[in-house]
Parts: structure tokens; sequence; C-alpha cells
């Protein structure tokens, strides 16, 4: 009778519920969730080379700014997004990382202040 007027105010209560809210953590940092990382034989050659570890290369993945020049969102099977930022020890770096649908392959890591003659080949 009277339920056909209550529908919409359940949907709306539905609809507010359906929403995960962020964790603690995102809502303290504002920083997105990284999945799983794999690593690259040339990443970690290149991030050995340059004196990058993994927290700085999550450091910036968190950071969320991408070089859409520098990023090839069309590739297969994995699209790969370049993201550009300054680390803990002030290095400007550029992650490129293919992003999978269970994990994202860290690709190469690049310093964008300092050349490095690295040997990754």
């Amino acid at each position: 009778m009277m339920y056909h007027k209550l529908l919409p105010l359940f949907v709306f209560l539905f609809s507010l519920t359906a929403c995960e809210p962020p964790t603690a953590n995102e809502q303290q940092t504002g920083k997105s969730t990284i999945p799983p990382l794999i690593y690259t034989k040339h990443a970690r050659c290149r991030m050995d080379c340059r004196k990058v570890d993994e927290s700085e290369v999550v450091e910036i993945l968190q950071q969320n700014n991408i070089n859409h020049k520098k990023s090839k969102t069309g590739d297969k099977p994995c699209p790969s997004f370049a993201y550009e930022g300054i680390s803990h020890d002030n290095q400007h770096l550029r992650i490129v990382v293919a992003k999978c649908e269970q994990n994202w392959k860290v690709v190469t890591c690049i310093d964008l202040k300092t050349d490095y003659s690295c040997s990754c080949y």
C-alpha cells in the first residue's frame, strides 16, 4: 500500500551503503592503494644503478602524478603509465608501470635530474 512511496527512500539509503568508504590509511594520507608490484629485471637493474629502493617506487606511485605524454595507455595486454614525483631523498623520478588486472609490473625507473650510465641490457 504505502510501500511504493517508500521505495525511493530505500533505494537512496541502499545506494549510500553500497559505496565502500576509504580505509583509515587512505583517509589519513589521501593516497591510493597500490596492488601487488612485480619488478622486471630491467627495473631492478635501473633501480640498483640509480639507488632507488622499493619504498621510493611506492612513494612515487602513491603521489598519483601521471605523465600522460610518457604513458602508453593502449599497450596490450597491460597499459603502461609513467608516474613522476620527488622521492623522500629528493630524487626526481619517473616510474613506468604496466597495469595488469591482478598486479602492476614495474617496467623501469628513471632519475629525471641525473644521467646515470647503467648497463641494463
